[in-house]
């Protein structure tokens, strides 16, 4: 049924009209060719990556197109992760259909399906189809059927204009876990002279499934403070839940119960140089307490140098992690960027002891004509207790624009 879906909508896109004075195609086609060495041996690769749009004003038509085909030395494989056709009903409504990237109350993910939105600053919308969750910007392969409707309104001045406004958001939506259920939606901001105060979240099962609380305060023109809390309730199913996707139960079995995290974060931006830092403790209900500090420094030495150091420490129970990595960008000539990563990273477990690991990365990128660009580079990644790993790649891109 993917496959099927996959093919019904790349053809739909590349039927598309371009011969428009007013329409074309915008983005980047990138080749990349690598070899990674492991224990397991020297394994070559390749990949090709496409990220393009479409637009034709006069026929009030929008399309985006995402995929990529990885060749190894073990299969190949095809992950389309957007590609969806929009269309203008006159000045009503737009409808939209293929796999989309939505975010709601419930956070983001993708959506396989149909969506329609009237125009305007308050708008009605209607949803259907196929849920995928994406984390770490992975996506996954369990999915939920979905269908929802949503309204939202805003009253005011925008955001960042200094002047008082508000907006909101609502909805109700139906998914199919072991039946069908119900969840509310909802997310609502009010911003006036500097502060802002933000809420999302969601009710599912009699009870408040996730929830986001953010308060923000420009203390001073280059000084911000932030106070964070947020709630997520795992829904348990049972480890044998019928329907569930595996992740999912085991996630419930491993972790049951709330999570509740309450954040304290400030941010100074000068004239060269941006330094943030952040607080957080973590109450779960099963598997302890916990807590975070991390904090960062990105300074520009020049017009050509710039340096990012970032350090994380977190405590849980009888487990402890700690992060300190270090980037560069360095812009060797008016077309070419050299940019360097190194990183430190140790975690503790009572059951499994220490575990250190190292990396490095550099990267170089050189503009030539035509709006192509050439990357290059190479990788290596330290492990104490186990096997070192390295990579090298090199890659060719091209900045399509087709009006």
């Amino acid at each position: 049924m993917r496959r099927l879906f996959t093919a019904a909508c790349l053809a739909l896109f590349l039927s598309m009209p371009a011969g428009r004075a007013r329409a074309g195609l915008d983005g980047e086609v990138e080749t990349i060719v690598g070899v990674d060495a492991a224990p397991g041996g020297i394994g070559p690769y390749a990949e090709e990556r496409v990220d393009v749009s479409y637009r034709d004003l006069t026929a009030g038509v929008d399309g985006v197109l995402g995929a990529s085909l990885l060749l190894t030395g073990y299969g190949k494989g095809v992950d389309v992760y957007r590609m969806s056709l929009g269309r203008r009903v006159g000045t009503v409504a737009t409808v939209e259909a293929g796999r989309m990237e939505r975010a709601d109350g419930r956070g983001f993910y993708l959506l396989d399906g149909l969506s329609v939105r009237t125009d305007g600053g308050r708008w009605f919308g209607l949803y259907g189809g196929v849920a995928s969750s994406v984390e770490s910007f992975v996506r996954t392969r369990d999915a939920d059927p979905v269908v929802g409707l949503e309204g939202a309104a805003g009253y005011g001045r925008p955001r960042g204009s200094g002047r008082a406004g508000m907006e909101g958001r609502v909805g109700c939506e139906f998914f199919e876990q072991q039946g069908w259920r119900q969840r509310f939606l909802w997310s609502a901001a009010l911003w006036a002279r500097g502060r802002l105060v933000e809420t999302s979240g969601g009710y599912a099962d009699g009870a408040v499934e996730t929830a986001t609380v953010n308060m923000e305060e420009h203390v001073s023109g280059d000084l911000l403070m932030a106070v964070e809390y947020s709630y997520d309730r795992p829904l348990f199913f049972g480890f044998n839940g019928a329907g569930v996707p595996l992740r999912h139960r085991l996630a419930a079995a491993l972790s049951p119960g709330r999570e509740e995290t309450l954040g304290l974060y400030g941010e100074h931006r000068g004239a060269a140089a941006r330094s943030y830092g952040r607080l957080r403790y973590v109450m779960k209900e099963a598997g302890g307490d916990g807590a975070a500090v991390s904090g960062g420094l990105r300074i520009g030495l020049s017009g050509d140098v710039e340096l990012h150091v970032s350090a994380e420490y977190m405590r849980r129970a009888s487990e402890s992690s700690a992060a300190l990595i270090g980037a560069s960008r360095l812009h060797v000539t008016a077309r070419t960027v050299l940019e360097l990563t190194a990183g430190l990273f140790r975690r503790y477990r009572l059951l499994e002891g220490e575990d250190v690991v190292a990396g490095v990365e550099a990267e170089l990128q050189r503009m030539m004509g035509g709006g192509v660009f050439l990357r290059a580079a190479a990788a290596a990644v330290f492990n104490v207790d186990s096997v070192d790993e390295y990579r090298v790649w090199a890659g060719v891109a091209r900045r399509v624009s087709l009006y």
